[in-house]
Parts: C-alpha cells; structure tokens; sequence
C-alpha cells in the first residue's frame, strides 16, 4: 500500500519506492550485514543473556573476526583449534557469554587449551534463499536502560519477499563505535518461515 510500495521486478531486483533513514542504513552496514542470515544463527534464532547455548559460536568468530580485523580468518591460522583466549576475548567483545559458559557450549579441548574449528565452507551448511536475505532496519528505539532496541526486517533478494520475517535486536553502543549483541526475538511465526539453523 502506498506510500510504502516495493514493486517485484524479477527473482533478485527489487525497486524502493520510500528511502530508508541514512542512520539506519550506515549501522545496518557496520553491524549487521557482515553477521547475516548465514553461516551462524545470531540473528535468525531466538536467544538473550539468560539464554545463549544454542548460538552457533564457531560461526560468530568467523563473523566477528572479519569485523574486527577486516579479513577473513583462514583454516591455515589456526590447523590445531583456536587458543583459548584468543576465542573468548573476540567473543566476550561482541557479546554477554562467559568463559565457562563457552567451555560448555563449544568443543574444548583442555589439554591443548584450544577450541576445535574448521572454517564453514559449502559443504558445511546448505544454502537457501533466506540464507541470502539483507538485514534491513526499519525502527531504532533506546530503551530506558542504555541499550538500542532494533526491529529488523529479511529482504530476500532471491525471491523478491521485502519480509520474510521481522526480529527485534537488543544491543549496546559504547559510544567508541563498539557495539555488543545482547539479545534477538523473530516476531511471531517467523521461525516457521525460514529454514531451520
């Protein structure tokens, strides 16, 4: 309906008829696009500080590791496990999980103090089109306690859905352009639309 109205132009090009806010597009870029729909769950999947063990951590270092350090980080860096702190600072930075939390949710190897990875690659995870959906922010709210409430909408560009679902992203800004990723809600039955993690 007007004066909102994307118009389906084929399988992967969309046209916006109404701009979004230039703030909403320069966080979507810095903190949202290089995390995505695929190769983790942080933010397709229901979870907060209370509730962290089924985040796909493995997956988060890779997303994380490229924010940080603006390149990828390769299987070859690390041929016998990632060390232990090295794991756990990268993702105690971006997000409220302890260390023993992480020694509980991930393969450890404690003799060699490392956590067991492999780079995802294709052959890890299948792709579908959700997988290649755009976070696209349309709403940012502060909330009372200092952390930014942010509803997110999927756009896939595959199969010209401007909303496959919406999920609101609880998050802290620390002011030095950090940011730390507290908690994701997928508003009602947007689990049952996409793929299962």
């Amino acid at each position: 309906e007007p004066p909102e109205l994307s118009e389906r132009i084929n399988a992967d090009r969309m046209v916006r008829v109404k701009p979004l806010k230039q703030q909403y597009l320069e966080t979507a870029s810095r903190y949202l696009y290089p995390v995505g729909y695929q190769k983790n769950n942080l933010i397709c999947s229901n979870w907060d500080s209370e509730h962290l063990e089924d985040l796909d951590y493995r997956g988060l270092y890779e997303c994380f590791y490229f924010m940080k350090n603006q390149e990828q980080c390769r299987a070859s860096q690390y041929p016998d496990g990632i060390p232990g702190e090295e794991f756990e600072s990268l993702l105690q930075e971006y997000l409220p999980v302890t260390t023993e939390q992480l020694r509980r949710y991930v393969e450890f190897d404690e003799k060699k103090q490392v956590y067991i990875w492999k780079g995802m690659g294709g052959r890890d995870y299948t792709p579908t089109a959700f997988g290649a959906s755009i976070p696209e922010i349309t709403d940012m709210k502060e909330n009372e306690d200092g952390t930014t409430a942010i509803t997110v909408d999927a756009v896939c560009r595959r199969t010209g859905n401007d909303c496959v679902i919406t999920h609101v992203l609880t998050v802290r800004f620390d002011g030095a352009g950090r940011v730390k990723y507290l908690g994701n809600q997928v508003l009602g039955d947007g689990l049952e639309q996409i793929p299962a993690y």
